[in-house]
């Protein structure tokens, strides 16, 4: 079936999110970042499964420290 309107393909879509946030300053390239991660805040702040997602977020940064730690007593002294 034929639309009579035509949408953007994702990387059309993807390639005018990349140019307007380019031509930004990098003031504006920052103040925009900060907005995505504050958007991000909010939404896990709002998200029924928040208290899970931040348990998994600790539970992988223990994980982390622990590998690095294991790697650094293996090749580090």
């Amino acid at each position: 079936m034929e639309l009579p309107v035509k949408f953007p393909s994702d990387s059309e879509t993807i390639l005018d999110d990349v140019a307007r946030f380019r031509a930004l300053s990098p003031l504006g390239r920052v103040s925009a970042i900060r907005s995505i991660l504050a958007d991000g805040r909010f939404l896990v702040s709002v998200s029924p499964r928040s208290a899970r997602s931040e348990r998994l977020d600790a539970e992988e940064a223990s994980l982390t420290r622990q590998s690095i730690r294991d790697f650094i007593n293996r090749h580090g002294r």
